[in-house]
């Protein structure tokens, strides 16, 4: 048997939502925002930390770049 090393450093991956659509109506939702990441991504990362999770993805604001 021939020992492979895992892609990720943990069996499970956080995630943070990140969607960016526009409403019917025109405005847009910025749940990075409405989850307040932006503000709280270090306190977020240290909880996953926390719960033995080392690996997360994150998404990107593309209506701001």
């Amino acid at each position: 048997m021939t020992f492979r090393p895992s892609l990720f450093p943990s069996t499970f991956l956080g995630g943070f939502e990140c969607s960016t659509q526009r409403r019917r109506d025109g405005r847009r939702l910025d749940l990075i925002a409405g989850t307040r990441h932006d503000l709280m991504a270090v306190e977020d990362y240290r909880q996953l930390v926390e719960h033995g999770i080392k690996a997360a993805r994150d998404g990107v604001r593309w209506h701001l770049i």
